[in-house]
């Protein structure tokens, strides 16, 4: 069943992770906000340091779209209403 997130993190955008998990660390990945940041899905380069950087680290992952909305919520739920940009 798909879990509902909070009305705070509304909108949710849940991709298909471009490189598979290499960099993101599942297949799926969710992301609260209008702000998406273009390198989470940048080329390689890009990628790699977003995703290895502390900007990610409100981005939920996960195995399948369920997974990555799960751990988006988790990770709001330790981590606060933080902003991408500011962390």
């Amino acid at each position: 069943m798909f879990p509902s997130p909070p009305l705070e993190l509304y909108p949710v955008i849940v991709r298909e992770s471009r490189y598979g998990g290499v960099y993101e660390g599942g297949a799926w990945f969710a992301f609260s906000g209008f702000g998406f940041p273009t390198d989470a899905i940048g080329n390689d380069a890009e990628c790699s340091a977003f995703w290895g950087s502390d900007r990610s680290i409100l981005m939920g992952r996960g195995e399948s779209p369920d997974g990555a909305v799960m751990d988006l919520i988790l990770r709001h739920e330790m981590y606060g209403n933080i902003s991408v940009e500011n962390a």
